[in-house]
């Protein structure tokens, strides 16, 4: 094992007093009474002196002790060392002894790789694992674990689970650790049924489960959204007289937020006393944001009071789920009243924040909230609240707030979509200024190539020409006409044929790449030829043809532009009809 040498600048901080005219006899209980004090320091000079085979200076003796006191020696220290956090030291160590030829045994390598578990090392851990094989040297229980443990913390599961196992094929008994890294590491891997199994295997041993048990099954379960079984089990749990932390209750406060279970989180709120665990910051903002995401903002401003009782400090997550709770119940004054006194608290406005406050002016068509909210804060919103801010106009027939809007998004380099656009002509149309819409389509227009274009070049096969060239027709086009259509299609039957063909070739080896590619440009070609329907306002039959036509994926470019043509002169004629 490659240790890398250190300088040892820990031994101005030892406290040379307590290990100077230690005799060998004294070294253990000595080093005992280290590690109870973590003085890692002192334990390394004591190291030292065992290593150098006789007793600290001034002791004045000769004796040179046995070989199996200084291992013994050799791995208290190395226990102290990772006690202390001080998992280099505990590796130095072991490669100190290795150069004074003293071979340590398995308990001074279970004391290294506990040290690297606490650090979350498993590269250190499997290497001292390797190690131990190629020394021959007794694998127990606890080596397993250890070993088990850094791989789970690093979110190695598979790995923690294959070593748990081939602990059991050695026929090395598993202990209550040992259940505890399995379900741990089964939840990281979200295999919570396994771990519900483990549990029951657990149960059938002479082991009894313990509180970490319960704890590690339940964040098993919430972590799979498993919300119904995470409440089950805490229950369960106290009612066979184990207490879980408030970590596993905060875990099933989550998953019943993620599935919007605002009023089982309540209920658990309230059962947690009862289970000797007190709510903190953490699970409050988890029951705040279910009641947030489901409207309950009379329950959202309850939990804030409970919050503001037990001295929690509101953080800016659960201040973003009390304006979602206020968003969803349009109740715009109420978020404006909220925004004040988060002020007054020093507590910043974020994207989520400004998003909620915008989105419930919108609900209400207070356009002019909105617009000062989206433009005169220093924390903007993202696409959601401009596009909300732009809504607000459109449903008011501002035009000249939504153009200024468009101008602001400009500026500060915020993304449009089809959303933007369309509240933005809305307002034009419906407020009679019909000069503004032709500017306004074309921007839409080019915002809607370049996004094609972007989507058009990371696919497989797309060569450069073709991009311009759809970028071009697409943003300068005043009409659909024949040729517009036959050249927004061409590099759409180019990729579309070339897939096809990777798919042919496949065949005959690995077409997963080749599937993929397929099925990347047909959605491709689905999304532009109804953006098409929708950006030039095809009628409903010009509309209807065009999406008849996606059936023929492979047709040749030659027939789709007939078919093109076709839809433009019947178009056309409708026209001339109508007139």
């Amino acid at each position: 094992m490659a240790v890398a040498r250190h300088a040892r600048p820990w031994a101005s901080a030892a406290n040379t007093s307590v290990v100077v005219g230690v005799h060998p006899r004294d070294w253990l209980p000595t080093l005992v009474a280290l590690r109870r004090d973590a003085a890692w320091a002192s334990a390394l000079l004591l190291a030292a002196t065992i290593l150098r085979g006789g007793a600290a200076s001034g002791a004045g003796s000769a004796e040179l002790p046995p070989p199996g006191r200084r291992v013994a020696a050799l791995n208290a220290s190395i226990s102290v060392c990772a006690g202390a956090g001080r998992w280099r030291e505990a590796l130095a160590l072991l490669r100190e002894a290795r150069e004074a030829r003293l071979r340590l045994d398995t308990i001074g390598f279970n004391a290294s790789i506990s040290a690297c578990d606490k650090a979350s090392r498993w590269d250190w851990a499997f290497r001292l694992l390797s190690d131990m094989r190629s020394e021959r040297l007794h694998l127990d229980i606890v080596t397993y674990n250890s070993a088990a443990s850094v791989s789970e913390r690093a979110s190695r599961w598979q790995a923690a689970l294959a070593l748990l196992r081939s602990a059991r094929v050695g026929a090395v008994a598993w202990d209550a650790v040992t259940y505890n890294v399995t379900i741990r590491s089964l939840g990281v891997g979200r295999h919570w049924e396994e771990a519900l199994r483990s549990l029951d295997e657990f149960r059938g041993s002479s082991l009894q489960p313990t509180a970490i048990t319960w704890i590690a099954l339940v964040v098993a379960c919430a972590t799979a959204h498993q919300w119904q079984c995470s409440l089950r089990l805490l229950s369960e749990a106290g009612s066979g007289g184990v207490w879980p932390d408030v970590a596993a209750f905060n875990a099933s406060l989550a998953a019943c937020e993620r599935a919007t279970r605002w009023s089982h989180s309540l209920a658990l709120l309230e059962e947690m006393p009862s289970l000797r665990a007190s709510p903190d910051v953490v699970g409050l903002s988890s029951s705040l944001s279910s009641c947030g995401r489901a409207g309950q903002w009379p329950w959202a401003l309850r939990l804030t009071a409970t919050m503001k009782e037990a001295s929690l400090q509101l953080d800016l997550v659960a201040h973003n789920a009390l304006l979602s709770a206020f968003e969803k119940g349009s109740q715009w004054t109420r978020a404006l009243q909220s925004l004040a006194a988060a002020a007054s608290q020093h507590l910043a406005v974020d994207v989520v924040g400004a998003n909620a406050v915008i989105s419930s002016c919108e609900k209400v068509s207070k356009w002019e909230i909105a617009l000062h909210f989206a433009t005169d804060r220093p924390s903007s919103p993202d696409f959601v609240g401009w596009n909300a801010t732009l809504t607000a106009c459109q449903r008011s027939t501002r035009w000249p707030a939504s153009l200024s809007i468009l101008e602001a998004m400009d500026s500060r380099r915020a993304a449009s979509d089809g959303v933007s656009f369309r509240a933005a002509v809305d307002a034009c149309a419906f407020g009679g200024a019909y000069p503004q819409l032709r500017p306004v389509l074309r921007r839409a227009r080019a915002s809607r190539a370049e996004a094609i274009a972007r989507q058009l070049s990371a696919l497989p096969g797309a060569d450069v020409a073709a991009v311009v060239l759809l970028r071009s027709a697409f943003a300068d086009a005043s009409s659909v006409t024949g040729p517009f259509l036959r050249s927004v299609y061409a590099p759409l039957a180019r990729g579309l044929g070339a897939a096809q063909s990777r798919v042919g070739e496949g065949s005959r080896g690995d077409s997963c790449s080749g599937s993929a590619d397929l099925a990347s440009w047909k959605l491709l070609k689905h999304s532009l030829w109804l953006d098409l329907g929708s950006e030039y306002a095809l009628d409903v039959p010009a509309a209807r043809s065009l999406v008849a036509c996606l059936d023929h994926d492979l047709a040749p470019a030659g027939a789709w532009a007939d078919r093109s043509a076709g839809l433009v002169r019947a178009r056309a004629a409708e026209d001339g009809a109508g007139a």
